[in-house]
């Protein structure tokens, strides 16, 4: 099984709208994406880190995607 890796902010982004996912919107903290009812949250632009895998994970079980059709787009 291929594994996660983690991505910067703006890779993040792209490979959500790949899914459909419109956006990011302002709202108020953090930024936010979405597709019909899901809201996907979007960490802070200001971070210079790159999203770690565990938030890429939680992001996967709200789309209710597989781990496979993430790595694959």
């Amino acid at each position: 099984m291929p594994k996660l890796k983690s991505l910067t902010r703006k890779e993040f982004i792209k490979k959500l709208r790949k899914f459909g996912l419109e956006g990011p919107f302002q709202g108020g903290d953090h930024q936010f994406m979405c597709l019909r009812q899901c809201k996907i949250k979007i960490p802070n632009q200001h971070s210079q880190k790159d999203i770690p895998k565990f938030i890429i994970q939680l992001t996967i079980r709200q789309l209710k995607i597989s781990r496979d059709e993430w790595i694959n787009l």
